[in-house]
């Protein structure tokens, strides 16, 4: 049990610091997210995670291979994976892949799809991508426990040609509610206040596990940027102004590009972003904000700088980035969709005045009497 008061996200969320980490990536390319490499092993299990750096306090999470998010997941297009389960926690879980178009019993929903893996046994998830694009695999068993303490990690699955860019970025965006201490707040896991409000909202904003990421980038790139918001309720809004990204898939899926919204993208839980970004020929640092709150708050540096091996910097590119590969399925652009308005009252936090009945519009307090 912990007390005291858990500590405001404007103290958090704030600084820069970690490093980027490389991955194995096809020349010339790189990534924000230590890559894993085949065969695929994922033990969740508790573990130390120092969301501020390894200079402050650690919090007890639970993690994929100790690492949060956990490692990243890299498959190709059309070819077999296997991925081991091996669960230490002491609870069941399973690997649900979110937004992989693969056999039911391979979908790892706990009581849906399979028997939850139990403490101590495993499980072989074995499937064929057949889509490229960017996706996320977490926990599926008391998942409003388990994606919380940490059980989310990225999944990209890789074009079968090498794409136009000159990095490969991650943003595994995620929301933390801590104490003032940094300890994990667990008096709040599973609080009905929260479950009929709008989640449970945490108060620490962390970037493939840090509050004060800083990715290197070199002057004139073209960037891939993935965002993935793996929190279980907060929805992000990021803005990279001055810089201008282009949306180049949505979900996984490729989209013909298009300018992302001035003032910023919004991203909820689960959704995913695939952004073309160019850095200018400028060296400098250029803050990724978060501004859904109620103040704007650094999610992220890119720190651009010239080439240390000497070799004259790229010339930034001219015109949009060429569409991804498509996966087959229709383009996911809802500019033209039907909108059918659905008013949703009551609730918690609602304030409805009066509803349909039987046909008949009646006031609450009509209501109550009639039931």
């Amino acid at each position: 049990m912990h007390h005291g008061k858990a500590v405001g996200r404007r103290g958090f969320i704030q600084g820069t610091g970690a490093a980027a980490a490389a991955v194995i990536l096809p020349p010339g390319v790189s990534s924000s997210v230590a890559a894993t490499t085949p065969p695929f092993v994922l033990t969740p299990g508790p573990a130390d995670a120092h969301l501020f750096g390894p200079e402050d306090g650690a919090t007890k999470v639970w993690a994929y291979n100790g690492e949060v998010p956990g490692p990243l997941l890299r498959l190709r297009q059309s070819q077999k994976a296997r991925i081991r389960l091996d669960n230490k926690l002491d609870q069941p879980t399973t690997v649900h892949w979110h937004g992989l178009r693969i056999a039911n019993a391979m979908d790892g929903v706990a009581k849906l799809t399979q028997p939850a893996v139990l403490p101590g046994a495993g499980f072989d998830y074995e499937f064929t991508p057949p889509d490229a694009g960017t996706f996320w695999y977490h926990a599926h068993a008391r998942s409003w426990e388990q994606v919380a303490r940490g059980l989310a990690g990225v999944l990209i699955v890789d074009e079968a040609e090498p794409q136009d860019f000159d990095r490969d970025l991650v943003f595994a965006i995620d929301d933390w509610r801590l104490m003032k201490d940094l300890s994990f707040d667990e008096d709040s896991l599973g609080r009905l206040m929260d479950w009929s409000h709008g989640g449970r909202l945490g108060n620490a904003l962390t970037v493939n596990g840090n509050a004060r990421t800083r990715l290197d980038v070199g002057v004139g790139e073209r960037v891939r940027l993935r965002l993935v918001n793996v929190a279980t309720a907060r929805i992000f809004n990021l803005d990279f102004a001055p810089l201008a990204p282009m949306v180049i898939a949505i979900d996984g899926q490729p989209i013909t590009p298009k300018p992302a919204p001035k003032g910023g993208l919004s991203l909820a839980p689960g959704q995913r972003y695939d952004l073309a970004l160019d850095i200018p020929a400028e060296a400098g640092q250029y803050a990724v904000a978060e501004v859904s709150g109620r103040g704007r708050f650094p999610a992220a540096i890119l720190a651009a700088s010239a080439r240390k091996d000497g070799a004259a910097a790229r010339k930034p590119r001219s015109g949009a980035p060429m569409m991804l590969p498509s996966n087959g399925l229709p383009e996911p652009v809802l500019d033209k969709a039907l909108r059918v308005p659905l008013l949703m009252e009551g609730g918690a936090m609602g304030q409805m005045e009066s509803a349909m009945v039987d046909g008949e519009r009646m006031g609450v307090r009509d209501m109550v009497q009639r039931r």
